[in-house]
């Protein structure tokens, strides 16, 4: 995922006010560990992350640009860390999904985020992308999927087996069965953001 900023934004004094819009531009997802806000818990547990730090960048604090949105437990690790000039020329900085597409410096492997680049491994490090927290929602939502998708596998299979001259009760349960296994399905893959 790269985020392409969308949203057309009045300029606030508060960056907090520019949740709204965030939302919206990160596709409800944290910058950093891609976790959805409805995967998360709730939405009040999102947070604004300033990319280049507050602290050090203070020109920056309500600058749109710089405010990324992230769960609150990827902004608290990364807190105000930011690599220092040596680290920055031997290429170890944090991935920027506004400029970098994320599955180039990280990927979820076995239920971990791992990096594939060194700004990948250094976010890792960073954020503590291995957490177990985030180990735990990852593997929960993969056997989530995994689980609709064979439901959905056998109910195909069932179809198969029946053919096409299924009686329309029958075809009605299928119907019902599969629509079911797909919302599921959808809640993990491609869930519904909260409202507000």
């Amino acid at each position: 995922m790269k985020v392409i900023r969308q949203a057309t934004v009045p300029q606030y004094a508060n960056y907090k006010r520019y949740k709204r819009f965030l939302r919206e531009d990160f596709s409800y997802r944290c910058a950093y560990c891609m976790i959805h806000e409805r995967h998360y818990g709730p939405l009040s547990a999102m947070s604004i992350d300033h990319f280049c730090p507050k602290k050090l960048f203070p020109y920056l604090q309500v600058d749109y640009t710089n405010l990324y949105y992230c769960c609150g437990e990827c902004n608290t690790r990364k807190d105000d860390r930011w690599p220092t000039e040596k680290e920055l020329v031997a290429g170890l900085r944090f991935v920027d999904v506004c400029q970098d597409e994320w599955a180039e410096h990280l990927e979820l492997r076995n239920d971990v985020l791992n990096g594939r680049t060194r700004a990948g491994e250094y976010t890792v490090q960073h954020v503590q992308l291995t957490r177990d927290g985030l180990r735990e929602r990852n593997r929960d939502l993969r056997m989530k999927e995994e689980d609709a998708r064979n439901e959905l596998a056998i109910i195909d299979g069932m179809r198969r087996r029946f053919g096409p001259s299924v009686d329309p009760d029958l075809e009605r349960e299928f119907h019902s069965l599969q629509q079911i296994a797909l919302g599921r399905l959808r809640a993990v893959s491609s869930p519904e953001p909260f409202a507000g």
